[in-house]
């Protein structure tokens, strides 16, 4: 009898502790690698005796979040952090919710070879080149055009390639790799030059070449320094030079 008066006693006067109703907000989360994601956690009108945070990764690095009473601030987002778990605890229960986030990356355009600036002879066939571009969501288009506006012909630009055949002086111009994704835009540059043949040897031959003069004593030695200058200029050059009964023409290729 007097163990059932203590027990009724102990329910009548001891408080009674719901389990926490623990939420978060906002739970679906789509932002930019390297932005900032802020997110709060609510346990309701219950009392309780702690609050942690966790991600997929399990912890977080120390110099790219912050918590602040209930809410966790991270910045610097990487694909790693998938969701984030907030987890309530009170004498009745543990309980825990779950914000998913997405995170997505602007498209960088880029080209295979990977250069920027091409020279070209006359009649050379070009192998293919790519307009590609990394992100995430993955681009679904890539494609080619010109600065200046000029068409391209279905062969020179199928699909993601850039392929010149037959080099004519009209190929010489800036050629355009422009990639979408769902997210954004991104283009590069890709600048074509046709020299001729004459020149394109002259490069492959370092590009310069010198003009040593010999001139009488009384006339100081000149050294001219040629370099891609158009041809009739070089033998108009080399026509002035030979003029003097002493020219020594010495050719460094």
């Amino acid at each position: 009898e007097d163990i059932n008066k203590m027990l009724k006693y102990v329910v009548k006067n001891v408080s009674h502790i719901d389990p926490p109703t623990t939420t978060v907000s906002p739970s679906l989360l789509t932002l930019l690698r390297g932005g900032i994601l802020q997110v709060g956690c609510d346990a309701g009108n219950t009392t309780y005796s702690s609050m942690t945070w966790s991600t997929t990764t399990g912890s977080f690095p120390p110099n790219r979040h912050n918590i602040n009473g209930n809410r966790l601030t991270i910045s610097k987002l990487e694909n790693i952090e998938r969701s984030l778990t907030c987890s309530v605890s009170n004498l009745a229960a543990n309980v825990s919710a779950t914000a998913h986030l997405t995170v997505q990356e602007l498209p960088v355009a880029y080209l295979s070879p990977n250069t920027t600036s091409v020279v070209y002879k006359i009649d050379d066939n070009v192998n293919q080149i790519l307009c590609l571009a990394s992100g995430d969501p993955a681009t679904n288009s890539m494609r080619w055009s010109r600065a200046d506006k000029t068409a391209l012909t279905f062969v020179e630009t199928f699909a993601n390639r850039l392929t010149l055949r037959r080099i004519t002086p009209a190929k010489q111009a800036t050629y355009v790799c422009t990639t979408t994704s769902s997210i954004g835009t991104s283009t590069t540059l890709l600048d074509v030059t046709v020299a001729c043949k004459y020149i394109v040897s002259m490069l492959h031959w370092i590009l310069t070449f010198k003009v040593s003069v010999g001139i009488p004593s009384e006339l100081p030695m000149m050294t001219y320094l040629v370099s891609l200058q158009p041809l009739a200029l070089i033998r108009r050059k080399i026509r002035l030079f030979s003029e003097y009964p002493t020219a020594n023409l010495n050719y460094h290729l």
